[in-house]
């Protein structure tokens, strides 16, 4: 699973991106966002960048401490219901996104030490993350 480190553009803004994400045939963590128990708006764009692969599952999981075990919060159908408090909007849905396609989410973080996003595919696949994340 990948990380990255965020680099400060402003004062509380900073951007993030990954490319080259393996995404599994199992559900699994592909990348772990820059959060660190900082309240915070953090905006996606998540390109599916294999030529020919969909996802099948695409799933956001929290920890609440350090040491904690990861839980999943966001998955399946909630990527479409915005009455979720930690959800803002979704472009579309990413639990299918295909091949060459890209899906803008806005998450509302407020509480979790680390945030994650997990995702499958029929077939091994790659994703590329990009974002910024705003303190509130």
């Amino acid at each position: 699973m990948a990380t990255s480190t965020a680099i400060r553009v402003g004062v509380g803004r900073y951007e993030f991106e990954a490319a080259g994400l393996v995404v599994p045939v199992s559900n699994g963590p592909v990348y772990e966002l820059p959060v660190a128990q900082v309240p915070c708006t953090i905006c996606l764009e998540v390109e599916n960048t294999h030529q020919s692969v969909a996802l099948t599952a695409f799933g956001l999981e929290a920890r609440d401490h350090s040491n904690g075990e990861w839980w999943e919060v966001l998955g399946g159908t909630d990527w479409q219901d915005t009455t979720i408090p930690l959800l803002a909007c979704a472009s579309d849905d990413p639990t299918t996104l295909a091949s060459g396609q890209k899906v803008h989410i806005w998450l509302d973080c407020r509480v979790p030490t680390s945030l994650r996003l997990s995702a499958c595919a029929a077939s091994e696949g790659q994703l590329a993350i990009r974002g910024t994340m705003q303190e509130l």
